[in-house]
C-alpha cells in the first residue's frame, strides 16, 4: 500500500472520530503525512466543517506548497 492511499485512507477515517481537528493536530505534532498536499487538504476540509475560514485557507496554501 502507497503512502498516498495510506493518507487517503486517514482523510477518510477522519470523519468517523469525534474530534477531528484533534486528530490532525496528533497527526501534525508526530509528522504523519505533512508532506503530502492532501494531509494538508483535508485539514483544511474540517476546519472549514467547523466554520473556521481563516486557518482552513492556511492550510490550503500548505498544501498548494508541498
Amino acid at each position: 500500500m502507497g503512502v498516498s492511499t495510506v493518507m487517503l485512507h486517514c482523510a477518510i477515517q477522519a470523519d468517523l472520530v469525534r474530534n477531528q481537528m484533534d486528530l490532525f493536530k496528533f497527526m501534525y505534532t508526530n509528522s504523519i503525512g505533512v508532506g503530502y498536499a492532501l494531509f494538508w487538504a483535508a485539514w483544511a476540509m474540517v476546519a472549514e466543517k467547523n466554520d473556521n475560514y481563516k486557518d482552513a485557507d492556511k492550510l490550503y496554501t500548505k498544501g498548494i506548497k508541498k
